[in-house]
């Protein structure tokens, strides 16, 4: 009774974090298949033009969000493949709790990865912007970030 209650608990766990980064994957990074200039620019939030970027400054990030989401999409796609074991896992009549944890494990180290991506990303995009600059960004992100997750 107790390794089930473990289980349901630890499934539960990896659930509530599937959505926590399917969440801010999705209002960070967007949805699957854009270009690498997604979002596209009518789509920033008025991102460049809040943080007054230069022209020179768009390209740099341009360039960078590129390069972000080239190293994303393999980690995405592998994370669509564990999931996709994970759930074929638990369809089955006798479940195998090392296997359960096995996936759980893999879905929580390449949600790790994603999210240590994400931040270096965002660390990169800081380093192109003046100190001004990267003051109205590093607030933005705090009011995107409480915006679609509020204290309670």
């Amino acid at each position: 009774m107790r390794q089930k209650w473990l289980l349901y608990a630890l499934l539960f766990s990896v659930a509530i974090n599937i959505a926590a980064v399917g969440t801010l994957v999705y209002y960070w990074v967007g949805p699957h298949g854009r270009s690498a200039a997604w979002p596209p620019k009518s789509h920033r939030g008025g991102f460049e033009e809040t943080l007054g970027l230069s022209s020179s400054q768009k390209v740099a990030l341009d360039s960078l969000r590129a390069r972000y989401f080239r190293e994303l999409r393999p980690l995405r796609r592998q994370l669509h493949k564990e999931r996709r074991r994970l759930s074929e896992l638990m369809e089955k009549d006798t479940v195998d709790s090392l296997a359960l944890k096995t996936e759980a494990r893999r879905i929580a180290e390449l949600q790790a990865q994603m999210e240590l991506l994400t931040m270096k990303h965002i660390r990169e995009m800081a380093n192109v912007m003046t100190p001004e600059q990267k003051e109205k960004f590093h607030k933005l992100l705090r009011e995107r970030m409480w915006r679609h997750h509020p204290k309670r």
